[in-house]
């Protein structure tokens, strides 16, 4: 299978899970999909921004119920993490890659 087909097949998977409502790892599991493999090519459609140029930056968001908060990062559609000034960035990190690799 050519570069362009592998990654055409690997975003019909990614967007055939996203469609069912199903979880990453549930979906695999019916599908028989290595889950590891499905996460790496997820995350390389979720950094590709709308012009297809890939991208490391994240949207942070103001809270707007907190004006004392730090920020509020938009993790999923309706995932937030807000953080407060003086927060453990190890943490934030690894609750950040953990988030990211259970789909």
């Amino acid at each position: 299978m050519k570069k362009e087909e592998r990654r055409t097949y690997w975003k019909q998977i990614v967007d055939e899970q996203v469609a069912s409502g199903l979880g990453a790892s549930v979906f695999c599991l019916e599908h028989n999909i290595k889950i590891p493999q499905f996460y790496r090519w997820r995350s390389k459609f979720q950094n590709i921004n709308h012009e297809g140029s890939t991208t490391s930056f994240i949207q942070l968001i103001p809270s707007e119920n907190k004006p004392e908060s730090g920020i509020r990062i938009r993790v999923f559609e309706n995932l937030f993490i807000e953080i407060d000034r003086g927060f453990d960035p190890v943490t934030l990190c690894t609750a950040v890659e953990t988030l990211c690799n259970r789909g």
